[in-house]
């Protein structure tokens, strides 16, 4: 739970710490029943930064 109430680092001014973070939050998710691919979840991550992040989009309150 404390993984998940702290702030992520924000992917235009901190990409590596944000692939960090995002890598290490869906490992404690993913389970053991199946290997975590670590390569996947990170290509997966970076094309979806690289499609477009737009803070803007986001509610924030």
């Amino acid at each position: 739970m404390a993984m998940m109430m702290q702030p992520m680092p924000h992917p235009s001014s901190d990409r590596p710490g944000f692939l960090s973070r995002s890598s290490a939050f869906a490992r404690r998710i993913a389970g053991t029943g199946y290997a975590f691919d670590e390569g996947a979840h990170r290509a997966l991550v970076l094309e979806e930064l690289d499609r477009g992040y737009d803070l803007a989009g986001q509610i924030v309150r």
